[in-house]
């Protein structure tokens, strides 16, 4: 994963920012810099699902699946980002759509347990292509997941990774 130094905190500047005091964790940030993001270039990348967790909307109320993909090659392996699953009525849909690229022997029945899927661990570990798109965010450009994809070699071809800077990237 590239790094940026001004990320990083010495050892010893860390044995001097983090101590204790009377019993109370005490941590001096005045000569910490704050961390920079760098983000991912816009492309398809080989990844796989590190983690999916049900939970409840908090903007919305619906059920939903937080899955959460890292890249698994290349400059920016390890680097992870996040996309939502949601069962909303307007949702559901593209949702169905989303789990058949990457999981299709999970809703091969027709049926499917948001809750059952993540407790058992289901979508861990299975690989995907993860479309890395950009977005503004609070005045910063932010990479994020536009879409997971079904790994290479899955009816999908294509190269490995592909960075584009196209009309449709």
């Amino acid at each position: 994963m590239p790094t940026n130094p001004q990320n990083e905190v010495s050892e010893e500047m860390y044995n001097k920012a983090v101590f204790e005091e009377g019993g109370n964790l005490v941590v001096d940030l005045g000569g910490i810099n704050e961390a920079k993001f760098e983000a991912v270039p816009k492309g398809i990348y080989n990844g796989e699902i590190d983690s999916a967790e049900y939970g409840i909307s908090q903007n919305s109320g619906n059920p939903m699946i937080t899955v959460t993909a890292a890249i698994t090659e290349g400059q920016y392996q390890g680097r992870k980002h996040s996309t939502y699953w949601s069962f909303s009525q307007k949702a559901l849909p593209f949702t169905k759509a989303a789990i058949n690229r990457v999981a299709p022997d999970l809703i091969a029945s027709g049926k499917f347990s948001p809750q059952r899927v993540c407790d058992e661990g289901l979508l861990l570990g299975r690989p995907v292509r993860i479309r890395i798109i950009h977005e503004e965010y609070n005045g910063e450009m932010r990479s994020r997941i536009g879409q997971l994809l079904p790994p290479a070699g899955n009816g999908a071809g294509g190269p490995q990774q592909t960075k584009r800077d196209g009309f449709f990237s």
